[in-house]
């Protein structure tokens, strides 16, 4: 058997980035010897083990063939006799379709050296239109590398669109895009994910509602930008889809399984954000009631997401943090224990509280 580096691994350390993920190709092996030196199988389509020490990941070298439609449609060949060659053939861009051997020895049979020299993203084979999933790879790999002054190879392109002239991305499960997405949403520069998918003509079906205006605008940009940098999906999520209408956000959430946290957040933020960004002009009553509605007192971290958010979205609003932060703190300062000690009972409790919540942020307000 013979062990390679292969990928992201050694694309990052020819480009002087950080090497954070190992992957590793095995030739001339079989699932009896990985299992025999004491390699855990985790690959469910074809055969991937986890290194008995290190965990990473060591898969036998294979070859694809398209038999089906979508992305279960793929018969696998891994036998012994598959050569580093034939399993680099498969890969995407020619970038990531080079290895390293343990002599430290770059194995290119595609010119990804080349390509990373002329910071060029280029499809290996025409065996990439097999997966339509790869349209947004490479627009999702145009976002992390744009910055370095990478493009996307002519040919390339010609592919993409060809492709999705076919009606391609259709076959794709909703699960795969958004797994996607949001790693997108973790490059560098997020927006060009959107402006190559607009130019080769790939935002539908799945971003649909994201239009040519929205995405050439550079405050968009810059706010995906902020929340990539500082925030985790709760945030980023949210200010991805800070510009379309409620109903756009509302069809976008149907088709993408987005998780119910971050849905609560984006719901929330329909219904309140217009009393966020005013939050200076809100009545006693009125900061209270959204208090109460964000639930503060049982989930107070929804309000900081959505502070988070709303910073994004508006840096001009310098303090807003501030003062919802002080303004929970006044409200979590009268509890109902208080009230009943006081006398009060039943339903009156809560009215009580409310009155007291009210008076103390009247007071607050008023400082």
């Amino acid at each position: 058997m013979q062990t390679y580096l292969v990928g992201g691994a050694v694309r990052d350390a020819l480009l002087g980035i950080e090497v954070s993920d190992r992957d590793y190709v095995v030739v001339g092996g079989s699932v009896r010897q990985m299992l025999a030196q004491g390699y855990s199988p985790v690959g469910k389509d074809f055969p991937v083990f986890l290194h008995p020490h290190t965990k990473a990941e060591y898969a036998l070298a294979r070859q694809e063939r398209k038999v089906g439609e979508g992305y279960t449609g793929f018969a696998f060949n891994t036998d012994s006799s598959v050569t580093l060659e034939e399993d680099l053939l498969r890969r995407d861009l020619t970038i990531n379709a080079m290895a390293q051997d343990e002599m430290g020895n770059i194995i290119d049979p595609y010119g990804g050296q080349d390509d990373l020299h002329n910071k060029v993203l280029r499809h290996v084979s025409p065996a990439f239109s097999e997966d339509p999933l790869r349209i947004f790879r490479v627009a999702r790999f145009y976002a992390r590398f744009r910055a370095l002054g990478f493009t996307v190879a002519p040919e390339t392109q010609t592919m993409m669109q060809e492709m999705i002239a076919q009606g391609v991305l259709h076959e794709l499960a909703a699960p795969r895009v958004w797994q996607e997405l949001v790693k997108v949403l973790q490059e560098p520069d997020p927006a060009a994910f959107f402006e190559l998918l607009l130019q080769v003509g790939g935002l539908s079906p799945w971003f649909a509602e994201f239009t040519p205006q929205m995405i050439a605008s550079s405050i968009w940009q810059t706010q995906l930008q902020h929340a990539q940098q500082a925030f985790n999906n709760t945030v980023r999520v949210p200010v991805l889809l800070s510009m379309l209408s409620v109903p756009e956000q509302v069809t976008f959430c149907q088709r993408m399984p987005v998780p119910n946290e971050i849905k609560d957040i984006i719901d929330l933020g329909q219904h309140h954000n217009h009393q966020l960004f005013a939050y200076k002009d809100l009545r006693a009553d009125e900061l209270v009631e959204l208090l109460y509605r964000v639930d503060v007192m049982r989930r107070p971290a929804r309000l900081q997401v959505l502070l988070s958010i709303a910073q994004v979205c508006h840096p001009e609003l310098t303090d807003i943090r501030t003062f919802f932060t002080d303004a929970e703190q006044v409200i979590r300062s009268i509890k109902a224990s208080d009230l009943i000690a006081q006398g009060h009972q039943g339903s009156a409790i809560k009215s009580a509280l409310r009155e007291a919540h009210i008076d103390k942020i009247q007071s607050f307000i008023a400082k």
